[in-house]
């Protein structure tokens, strides 16, 4: 799924709109990479999709980044 792809319903709008649209229309916000790919987000109840370039990258705790089982379970993930 990419940004000009993914499509959901807003509480304003009763019928589906990209996320391209939508992030430019209520924040302003025009992606660069429309066709990369969407980060996803899981959560108990619905996953969450986001563009990775309006996410901010933040750094791991050490003793996430001492625990070397972890980081080989991270690396998997985003490789």
């Amino acid at each position: 799924m990419s940004p000009k792809t993914y499509s959901f319903r807003t509480a304003d709008d009763p019928k589906p709109v990209a996320m391209l649209d939508y992030l430019l229309k209520y924040y302003g916000v025009r992606l660069t990479y429309a066709s990369q790919p969407l980060l996803e987000i899981k959560q108990r109840r619905n996953n969450i999709y986001l563009p990775p370039e309006v996410c901010i990258m933040v750094g791991l705790p050490p003793q996430i980044r001492n625990d070397k089982r972890a980081m080989l379970d991270i690396r998997k993930k985003i490789f």
